[in-house]
């Protein structure tokens, strides 16, 4: 009889507790609801880093007009915009093409099918078919930042033998056959090649470069996802940005509905969310 007036006891002092919180939770106010969906600054629930935190740089002087958003934080101007390493930086700040963690893991995925095409042609002929097979694939098993798993997919090896490579980011390339005859050709056009691929990086990195400057000159608002998104509105849509932010009455799916109607993507409105504090 004690045993189960004090289990009887212990139930309601917890049913209490419980509605308390309710209680307490339904004063609250909308405030307290608005913050607990906002998580702020890099936080995230698995302990690690955020790769989309930024370290901008703020220059002395650069272009007063324009309002920056990069992966939802806001970048305090003035602004510069340069290009460096075939990149384009805003304030210090790597943004446009060729940004995102599956624009790099395509970069790196490139350049080892470029490496892999080298070590067949350089030793074609020079050396064992069964040697060129293992240090092509010891390529790929060395570079796991890039690579789950290669493997050839017939016994034989190159040029008949085929690499299947399953790459990290569901990369999608094709497999990777060698040709000996590919070869001549390769190192006739590798030179050319290689200085046409530069030429036209720099040239679209320019392109980009001064796109920026210019929407920041006309004091527009842009915005860089991490996804690889670029938005680029009219200076009048930063009141609208603030204004839905600090809305209270919007539930966390209401306002990325609303972000996405100001034509962010689903993933840059939950960057937005988790990282820009109005000004």
């Amino acid at each position: 009889m004690k045993v189960t007036s004090v289990l009887f006891a212990v139930l309601l002092m917890y049913g209490n507790c419980l509605a308390g919180n309710d209680t307490a939770n339904s004063t609250a106010g909308v405030t307290e609801q608005h913050f607990s969906r906002h998580i702020k600054k890099a936080v995230r629930t698995d302990g690690k880093l955020d790769p989309t935190d930024i370290k901008p740089i703020t220059p002395a002087a650069g272009i007063t007009t324009g309002f920056v958003l990069v992966y939802g934080h806001f970048v305090q101007p003035p602004y510069q915009v340069r290009v460096e390493n075939n990149k384009v930086l805003l304030n210090g700040v790597p943004v446009g093409p060729g940004i995102t963690e599956k624009d790099i893991l395509a970069g790196r995925a490139n350049e080892l099918r470029k490496k892999a095409n080298q070590i067949f042609c350089d030793g074609n002929g020079k050396r064992s078919p069964g040697v060129l097979a293992a240090e092509i694939l010891a390529l790929f098993e060395n570079s796991p930042d890039t690579v789950i798993n290669a493997k050839w997919n017939k016994i034989e090896p190159p040029p008949n033998g085929v690499l299947l490579v399953y790459w990290k980011g569901n990369l999608e390339l094709p497999d990777l056959q060698f040709n000996p005859a590919a070869c001549v050709i390769q190192r006739r056009l590798s030179g050319v090649e290689a200085t046409r691929d530069i030429n036209k990086r720099n040239h679209e990195m320019d392109g980009y470069s001064r796109s920026f400057q210019k929407s920041l000159e006309e004091g527009k608002l842009l915005f860089f996802g991490s996804d690889g998104s670029i938005v680029n509105l009219p200076s009048d849509e930063i009141g609208k940005l603030n204004e839905a932010i600090n809305d209270e009455t919007l539930e966390r799916k209401e306002l990325i509905e609303k972000l996405k109607k100001m034509s962010f993507t689903r993933h840059s409105a939950q960057e937005i969310i988790r990282n820009y504090e109005p000004k």
